[in-house]
């Protein structure tokens, strides 16, 4: 199993915003948790807080081409995938979306073939750090 940091931002931003849902509505993904998240006080360090009132199909809305979209694979936390979204809306209030799951062979298998499917890649084929394979999840 391959662990690594890709970074997505420069791949379509159509194609970002199908790996996200397929992620965010993949029922097969064991113990998967969403949150949607705003930090306004672009002044100071923002503390992010939970958007209550934000949804997928909202964010995906104002989600543009110059958002960061980042998947983890087993790297800052060894035990998790994480899909990472953040950016800007046009109020400059920071949007940040995080879909998050056990690194496991069920999870790892059903991420790698939704990411093959969509953007016709390999994990290995995408600018990515921290890169390793490991064959334990």
């Amino acid at each position: 199993m391959f662990r690594g940091q890709l970074n997505l931002a420069e791949m379509s931003l159509g194609k970002n915003r199908r790996f996200v849902k397929s992620l965010y509505y993949g029922l097969d993904l064991e113990e998967k948790t969403t949150s949607f998240n705003k930090a306004e006080d672009a002044t100071k360090e923002p503390t992010p807080v939970i958007d209550e009132y934000m949804t997928l199909d909202l964010y995906l809305a104002l989600m543009n081409k110059n958002f960061k979209v980042e998947l983890q694979l087993g790297t800052k936390l060894p035990r998790e995938i994480k899909l990472g979204l953040y950016g800007k809306d046009p109020m400059g209030t920071d949007r940040i979306v995080f879909i998050e799951m056990p690194y496991s062979l069920v999870n790892y298998d059903l991420v790698k073939d939704t990411f093959q499917r969509i953007y016709n890649k390999d994990f290995e084929q995408v600018e990515n750090r921290y890169a390793t394979k490991d064959i334990t999840p």
